[in-house]
């Protein structure tokens, strides 16, 4: 998974950019992304910083988890995907349309804005992985 996210996050920078900021040659970061070596923590530290993300997100968790709660798969009960997201939503005291308000995302921090960038282009890869 680490090497899956690496080359998303890296985008159209060269591994060459990356490695350089990371500190380590392009041939070292470059077995990271094909999966033939793992990096230590102090390199995932790194990493995370430099992408802007979490060490969690590097290696894929699900961003359930950063709820403290693993929720059940959608087939195994009755809920929709969208029912949840309504619900959370309610429980939030976020109604509809001030989700929507522009105003109210730019209390968010850069780093929050970042993790929400980050995941959603994770899903949207995980989409295409899918189809």
């Amino acid at each position: 998974m680490l090497s899956k996210r690496l080359k998303l996050l890296r985008g159209s920078k060269t591994q060459n950019e990356v490695a350089y900021a990371l500190g380590i040659s392009r041939a070292r970061y470059s077995h990271y992304e094909n999966d033939h070596v793992e990096p230590d923590i102090q390199l995932l530290i790194k990493m995370a910083n430099y992408f802007n993300t979490t060490i969690d997100d590097l290696l894929g968790n699900k961003a359930d988890l950063y709820l403290g709660e693993i929720k059940p798969q959608y087939g195994t009960n009755q809920e929709s995907p969208v029912n949840e997201i309504l619900d959370l939503l309610n429980k939030h005291n976020v109604n509809g349309m001030s989700f929507f308000d522009i105003k109210k995302w730019e209390t968010l921090k850069p780093e929050q804005i970042r993790e929400l960038i980050n995941y959603f282009n994770y899903l949207v890869q995980q989409a295409k992985e899918n189809d």
